[in-house]
């Protein structure tokens, strides 16, 4: 049995990404349809922010609140993040102590996936 590691968590991801100019119906469509719980916000290739669905329920209490707010007015900007090399328990550590269920995956700061809590079990 092989040892979950980062590197092979987001092996082969196809990572969902949104510019800062994005609205926020865009971001939660693409989630909604892919079945994912947050969305990268990357301009010129660099990662800017992150939202999540956590996000969305703190934010607006309704959709119509949410209409016209882009990602850049919503979004956490410059998220934690981990490297491949970041042990699975410090990914884990990490998560627990800034109350994250996501963290983007940067390498060499070129974003190279995302990894979940869900991920580690």
């Amino acid at each position: 049995m092989s040892k979950k590691t980062i590197a092979n968590i987001i092996k082969g991801q196809d990572l969902a990404i949104a510019a800062p100019d994005s609205t926020v119906q865009e971001a939660v469509d693409i989630m909604r349809g892919r079945g994912i719980g947050a969305i990268l916000i990357v301009k010129s290739g660099k990662l800017k922010g992150i939202f999540t669905e956590r996000d969305v329920v703190r934010l607006f209490s309704s959709p119509k609140e949410a209409k016209g707010h882009t990602m850049e007015e919503v979004m956490t900007p410059d998220p934690d993040t981990i490297s491949t090399r970041t042990s699975t328990s410090e990914a884990l550590q990490m998560m627990a102590v800034g109350g994250y269920r996501h963290l983007p995956v940067v390498d060499k700061s070129k974003l190279v996936g995302i990894v979940s809590r869900r991920d580690f079990f």
